[in-house]
């Protein structure tokens, strides 16, 4: 078995309900780390799949479940679209930031948005959703979404409380930890030594590495994905240091000097802690059925809803398009934070 083979049959092994694969149980009961020791997966193999352990969740091989890499691998069409630049998940961005996403969403939702609340409410009216609700809108009045990942609802107010299954998904689905740092130079100064700004290191912190720079001519911006673990607990003055460092090492004592540096660790935000994704832990198979055969009014969704291009946008980009889906035959409920 590969985890990165796209072209299983989707008999074999289902993306919208992986549970039922026929070999379910036996890949939900053990982790990514223990599936590769057990198929004695060389050093460069498993060094790999580390990489894309905690860059896609944030965690290591030994915390995800075998079962949930394999399916979210094969929904991102393989660990090479998962990996690669160039027709890849990495091609694309935005100009911008993927923030515009949700700073469109709160424009349209207007003052129902609640910025700055640490405690959010999702109530549910049999009569009124949310005290909004238009003629010809909502054939299910009695159902809602949520767009917060599993881990965040404990500080979520459900009215009606979310069903027993729903409130036990969290410790099977936590968030990830990962952080990263952007380095801009005058220059992409790499370029010209011929390198392309791509890089894998198996010291770390800084452990893959991308070119981002906005223009050719510059600034030149290098982007690192850290690892949380040996990174997030450390001074900002340290941290910069840290990273520099590793930077410097893959491209020179160039990098040492920077005109800027920025870094974010998605474990330290204060109103959504965790990312990049949620990470199924090891036995989650149990979880999930529970929470498929559960007859709920409210439908959590996020990036492990969305069944499409699992790997291509951060945080909630999937959670925005699986609402979208649902929109026009479901009320949307939604608490922002920021």
């Amino acid at each position: 078995m590969c985890v990165g083979n796209s072209n299983a049959s989707p008999g074999l092994f289902p993306l919208t309900e992986p549970w039922t694969a026929r070999r379910a149980a036996r890949l939900d009961s053990q982790s990514l780390g223990q599936w590769l020791r057990s198929v004695r997966a060389g050093a460069t193999t498993s060094d790999l799949l580390a990489i894309m352990a905690r860059v896609t969740w944030g965690c290591e091989p030994d915390d995800v479940s075998m079962l949930h890499a394999a399916r979210y691998a094969r929904a991102a069409g393989g660990l090479d679209r998962m990996l690669d630049v160039e027709n890849g998940a990495q091609q694309d961005r935005f100009a911008a930031g993927t923030q515009q996403i949700a700073a469109a969403a709160a424009a349209e939702l207007g003052d129902r948005v609640r910025i700055g609340s640490r405690r959010a409410a999702h109530r549910l009216s049999r009569r009124r959703r949310n005290g909004h609700q238009r003629k010809g809108h909502g054939r299910t009045p009695n159902t809602s979404l949520s767009l917060s990942p599993p881990e965040h609802w404990s500080i979520i107010e459900f009215t009606p409380a979310l069903p027993a299954e729903h409130r036990q998904l969290p410790a099977q689905w936590p968030q990830g930890r990962l952080s990263k740092a952007y380095v801009a130079y005058p220059t992409p100064f790499w370029r010209s030594a011929g390198f392309s700004g791509e890089a894998l290191s198996d010291e770390g912190p800084v452990f893959i590495t991308f070119d981002v720079s906005p223009q050719p001519d510059g600034p030149g911006i290098l982007l690192g994905f850290v690892d949380a673990r040996k990174f997030d607990e450390l001074p900002a003055d340290q941290r910069r240091q840290r990273a520099l460092e590793c930077f410097a090492a893959l491209f020179g004592d160039e990098a040492l000097k920077p005109i800027d540096y920025v870094d974010h660790r998605w474990g330290a935000e204060e109103f959504a802690p965790g990312g990049p994704t949620a990470r199924g832990a090891a036995r989650l198979v149990d979880a999930l059925r529970a929470v498929a055969a559960a007859s709920g009014r409210a439908h959590p969704l996020g990036r492990h809803r969305d069944r499409r291009r699992v790997d291509r946008l951060p945080g909630r980009g999937g959670a925005f398009r699986s609402a979208g889906r649902r929109r026009s035959r479901l009320s949307l409920m939604s608490a922002a934070t920021s």
